[in-house]
Order: structure tokens, then C-alpha cells, then sequence
């Protein structure tokens, strides 16, 4: 476990979330038992990559969302599936038992393509959590996306650098 896990863990003991956990455990052996390949999404995925923000939700893709919803139909209401392939979502092709997180460039460049405000907030915090460059690997389609939140980024950085100074 590196330690952007740790404090994600602490993090959900924290706000009371740590359930999600248990669920996100429990449906990821489900479907490894049905062999079906998974990502985990969203706010897990950003608690992480060292995002250390609140969710009520655990966001899952898969091959075939379909499918994944009937299995899924009873008991895990907290649980949110979507398609791989889609919005720039990659198709898992991995199957485990442990839960797979989607790897950050892509990530982040699934949470730019969405155009949501809280989706391009991540991506700030992302970039800033983990001090990433300005020529960090993502997608082309979100070239331009990326560098307005790496941009975003600095300046609040810089932002909170002056907040913090003491006044000469």
C-alpha cells in the first residue's frame, strides 16, 4: 500500500466512508468470480492518487455495464457502473480480485473529457497533489484541458504560497 492509500484510508475512517471500502472489496471478488475485468473511477480512484476528498459512491468500469448493473441490481446501491469505451474510459481487460485503480494520466484525462467542473477541480487537485508537469502523458484529446488545469493549478499554488507568507 503506498501512502496516497494510507491517507485515503484515513481519510474514509475519517468522514465515516470506509464502508466503501468493503463494498468496493466485496464487489470487486464478485466479479472476479464472474471473470469480468474492472477499473475503479471517481472519488476512490482520486483518494488514490492522493486526493484527499470525500465521496459517497464507488464508480466501476467495465466491458459490459450492462451486464454488471443485473449482477449488481441487489445490494449495492452505492455502487455506480459504466462502459468501458466510453468518454474516454479505457476497457478493462484485467481480471483480479483486488481492486484495479485506473492509472492517473488516464484518469485525469477521463475526468477532463466529462466538461464537469468537479471533474476539472479533480484534475487541478491531481495535478497539484502529485506536482505533475506541465508535459505530463495524456491524452491528445485533452491536451489543451490539461494544460488549463495545470495552469489553474500553479496559479492557486502560487495563491496559497503568498496566503501563507507573513506580512514584511
Amino acid at each position: 500500500m503506498n501512502l496516497s492509500s494510507q491517507e485515503a484510508r484515513h481519510l474514509r475512517k475519517l468522514t465515516g466512508t470506509s464502508r466503501l471500502e468493503t463494498v468496493l472489496r466485496r464487489v470487486v471478488r464478485l466479479l472476479a468470480r464472474h471473470c469480468i475485468p474492472h477499473f475503479v473511477i471517481g472519488g476512490i480512484a482520486v483518494q488514490e492518487h492522493g486526493y484527499c476528498r470525500t465521496t459517497l459512491d464507488i464508480d466501476i468500469v467495465v466491458p459490459n455495464a450492462d451486464e454488471v448493473r443485473r449482477l449488481l441490481a441487489h445490494g449495492f446501491p452505492e455502487v455506480k457502473v459504466f462502459q468501458g469505451g466510453e468518454k474516454m474510459l479505457p476497457v478493462p481487460a484485467e481480471v483480479s480480485s483486488e481492486p484495479q485503480i485506473l492509472p492517473l494520466n488516464v484518469l485525469i484525462g477521463a475526468k477532463l473529457a466529462t466538461g464537469r467542473a468537479q471533474d476539472f477541480a479533480d484534475a487541478v487537485e491531481l495535478i497539484k497533489k502529485n506536482s505533475l508537469p506541465k508535459e505530463y502523458i495524456v491524452s491528445s484529446v485533452v491536451r489543451a484541458d490539461y494544460e488549463d488545469a495545470w495552469s489553474t493549478a500553479m496559479a492557486e499554488q502560487a495563491a496559497e504560497r503568498l496566503m501563507r507568507e507573513p506580512e514584511e
